[in-house]
Parts: structure tokens; sequence; C-alpha cells
């Protein structure tokens, strides 16, 4: 794998022997005054945005606090010898590290692990290896990326995660679109990548229901208090099933001490700010790495703590998806003949339909499926969401089967534009027939935001879903059916004010 130079690390460089002896690469950066208590960081990336100066600044924000941080680069990254592969030694050289760290003049024997996404992942595998270790911070991590498939469709986030890995950025769009029309799904990794990849094989040919290379079999391990954040963007669950399993299933110990925190910025963003001075949330970060490695005191907090987008104080909750009063809107008609049409408060009578027509080779999952657009009407007070949406939708369709996404934006009554985008769900139906209609309901990911008065909820649906194969082929009809014979509809729960 490709191993991006982008500068000198800071730190005091060091091989530390895994128990296999394997060496990994690792720096450590020392405050003032020592032994002190320690923060661990594994990761495999160095790249703009994630790189040397990257860890340099959150090295500085913490040794200015009397924290040691040691920054790891995984096997195969970097200057770390062996082979990277994802999703798999993470808990046994986490493990491993933190032993390492205990045994270091320079620590107190009190460690911490933090990261996010990726980062989040081995910080949690860290902590499953090593009962010795005190506190987790884990920002948008993930357990695995079986969760890359949804409602039935392929999910092409892994294959597209390892091209950032080798090349410092994402696919655009056009390669996004090629990967994702491809029909031998495991020759994807080929035509992306350049190379035979075998965790995207592992990826394809087990992907329902597999527990290897996933966190979740060791979660049960984890005896530490974790500190989970949670952001409005991807598409994965991981943080929240983290929470729960944590919660309802892990260590005894440490069961009532976890928190949860749901924001509606992007993704990693307030771990990220520990490195530019910080938000609100990185200061609870800090709260919580004090409280555990250092028995600083902190003022009580609710389990779970969110924030709906544009909203500027939290509110707490025992538990997440927070619970509320179901509300519905149904699919309506067109407001003309062209353009945007209704989200209803109650089903239209009859039998009512919208046409898709989609033809995969003539276009982008990317860019141009034809899409339509459901809007409510304006909001007259604030409806607040603190979980996940569903769509039922009732379809037929000429080809048997169908690739559906759905998008929901906050829209903006006045500029007649999508104000801010929400959450979103794909799915791939079969068994779909021209005559009878089928019921297909998708759930998005749960996501904190509050509909403002004077805007409108929009419900965006189309044919297909970009990063998603099997959704759009196919060519041929779908029909949209709605109406009190067919109730095509978005349902969620709206949290009391």
């Amino acid at each position: 794998m490709l191993a991006l130079s982008v500068g000198a690390q800071s730190g005091t460089r060091t091989m530390v022997a895994m128990g296999d002896g394997t060496r990994l690469e690792t720096f450590v950066h020392l405050p003032d005054t020592v032994p002190a208590p320690v923060v661990l960081l594994r990761t495999p990336y160095r790249f703009p945005g994630a790189g040397v100066a990257y860890h340099d600044a959150i090295a500085a924000a913490l040794t200015d606090r009397g924290y040691a941080f040691v920054v790891q680069n995984l096997r195969g990254r970097f200057g770390s010898e062996g082979v990277f592969a994802p999703f798999r030694n993470a808990v046994a050289d986490g493990g491993d590290t933190v032993r390492w760290i205990m045994a270091q003049p320079w620590s107190n024997g009190r460690v911490g692990t933090v990261g996010g996404s990726y980062n989040g992942y081995t910080a949690l595998a860290a902590a499953a290896g090593a009962p010795q270790v005190q506190a987790v911070v884990a920002d948008d991590p993930a357990l695995d990326l079986w969760a890359g498939h949804r409602g039935g469709a392929l999910g092409l986030l892994p294959v597209f995660w390892l091209y950032l890995l080798d090349h410092g950025r994402w696919p655009d769009d056009a390669a996004k679109a090629r990967a994702s029309d491809i029909p031998d799904h495991g020759q994807i990794d080929n035509m992306l990548l350049g190379r035979d990849e075998p965790f995207w094989s592992d990826y394809v040919t087990g992907r329902v229901g597999s527990t290897d290379r996933s966190l979740r079999p060791d979660l049960g391990a984890i005896c530490a208090p974790v500190l989970t954040l949670k952001s409005k963007s991807e598409g994965w669950e991981d943080p929240v099933d983290l929470w729960q399993a944590l919660r309802r299933t892990g260590c005894p110990a440490h069961r009532a001490d976890h928190r949860l925190i749901v924001t509606a910025e992007a993704h990693t963003y307030h771990l990220d700010q520990l490195a530019t001075g910080g938000t609100d949330v990185t200061a609870r970060v800090i709260d919580w790495l004090d409280r555990w490695l250092r028995d600083v005191p902190s003022p009580p907090t609710p389990p779970v703590l969110y924030r709906p987008d544009g909203a500027e104080a939290f509110r707490g909750a025992d538990d997440w998806p927070v619970r509320g009063t179901e509300m519905s809107w149904y699919l309506g008609q067109r407001f003309s003949m062209v353009g945007n049409a209704h989200l209803l408060s109650a089903p239209a009578s009859g039998l009512r339909r919208h046409v898709l027509d989609v033809d995969p080779a003539t276009m982008s999952p990317c860019a141009d499926y034809p899409r339509r657009t459901y809007l409510s009407q304006t909001l007259a007070e604030d409806i607040v969401l603190a979980g996940p949406m569903r769509i039922e939708l009732f379809l037929r369709a000429t080809t048997g089967q169908a690739g559906l996404s759905v998008q929901v934006y906050d829209y903006d009554a006045g500029r007649d534009a999508p104000l801010s985008f929400v959450t979103f769900a794909v799915a791939r139906a079969d068994g779909l027939s021209a005559d009878t209609a089928t019921q297909l309901t998708l759930e998005t990911h749960s996501v904190s935001h509050r509909f403002r008065a004077g805007t409108r909820i929009a419900l965006s649906l189309g044919g297909s879903a970009c990063g998603y194969a099997e959704v759009g082929h196919p060519a041929g009809t779908y029909e949209v059916l709605h109406g009190t014979d067919a109730p095509s509809r978005l349902v969620f729960e709206a949290v009391a004010e």
C-alpha cells in the first residue's frame, strides 16, 4: 500500500514490538512533567487534514494539559512493519501497545485512547485488548464496514476508503459511478485500486451477517468508560450500536458511566477541532479525559446529550433515539405537470402514481438520475427530530426489481431551494410486479435535527444512489403509488420542545 510522504513526524520515534515480533512506528510527545497520564491514538492515516501537522497540533493541546500523547502507525502503514489488514490485528496490537506504554518511565500507568472514524475503531479495539485502559473517546467510530450494506444494496464505502488510504483523497464522482456500474462486484477493487484486495473480497462474499473483520464480538471486553460522539453525516449507525451495546450488555463495572453526544456537525468534526482550538464538545472531551485519567471532578451529565441542527443548547435524554410523537407525511400529487409534489398530513383519496423512468446505460448514479421532490406545507412551528426516519413506499416496476434512494432536506420556502441536508436511505427491492403493488420500507440513520418554523420538509426520491451497487439496475419504469389505497409516507417521531 502506498505510503504518502508528507513530512517528518515530530515527537520521539521508536519501534514498538507487538506480540508476534512485528514492530510498529510510534511517536511519543511528552509534557513538561513526567510521569504523566497517557493518551493513545493509533492510525492508518497521514494525509492533508489527518497527517503530521494534525497530530502535532493534538499533541500540543494535550501536552499543554499535562498529558503524554502517543501516535502509532498501524501495521503496514508508513514506517510500521507488516501488512495492513483492515479490521484485523487492532485488538491484539492495541493491547500490546497499551501494556508497552504502562511500562515506560514517562507513564504514570493511566492510559486513555482516542480517535475518530477508523481511529475510533482502533481506540475501542485497544480498550478491548487491554483492560488497563481507563477512558475512551470514540468520535463517529466504525465497528466494521458491514453497515455499508443498506436495504439490500451493496455499499461501496470500503473500497472508496481503501482508495483514500492509497491516494490521500476520495475518488471523484466519475470513478464512483464506474464502480457502481460494474456487474461483477468482486472486480471493483481491480478497477478502482488496480489490485486484488482481500478486504474487499471478504466484504463482498461475506456481506450478510458476517462478524469477521468486526469489533462487535469484542465489545463486551471493553471495561472502560466510553464517550461516543455521533455526527449528522455518513450513513452508519455504528456509534449508536456501540452506545446501546455498552449500556446494555457491556462490562457491568461501567454500564452507567458511558456517555453519548449527538450533534449536527460533519464526520469527526469535534475531535478534529481539538487540533485547531476546540469547540464546546472538545471541551467535554478534555473534561472526560481529566475525569477518568486525572480524577478531576466534573459536573454530572445525562447519559445522552443531543443538539439539533441550528440549536445553541444541548438537550439531555436517558437513551438514544429519543422517543416522541409519531408524525406522518404522505406523498401527494405534483403542484403542476412538472416540478415538485406535495407531502400531505393525510393521504389523498384513491390510488395515484408517479413514474420514474430509469436507464443506467445513459445516466450516472452520481449525477443525473431522475428524482421527484415532495414538499410539505410551510411549517407553523419547529419540529425536532432525534432519531431515524422511515419511508414506506408502494411500488410497481416493469423490471421485477428496483433500486431507490431517498434524501430528506430542510427546504427554504422563501428561496424555493434546499436549505440543509438531513438524512438519507437506500434500498433494493426484488420480486416487483408491473401490476401489483409491493410495499418497501427504508429506514434512515438517526440524526439530531430541527425543522424550523417557516421552512418545509422535503423528500427527494430517485432511482439510484452514488456509492451503492445494485441500485438502479436494470433499466425500466418504476411507479411510486400513493393515496388511501397505497399510503406511501414519511414517518418519524417528533420530540417535544
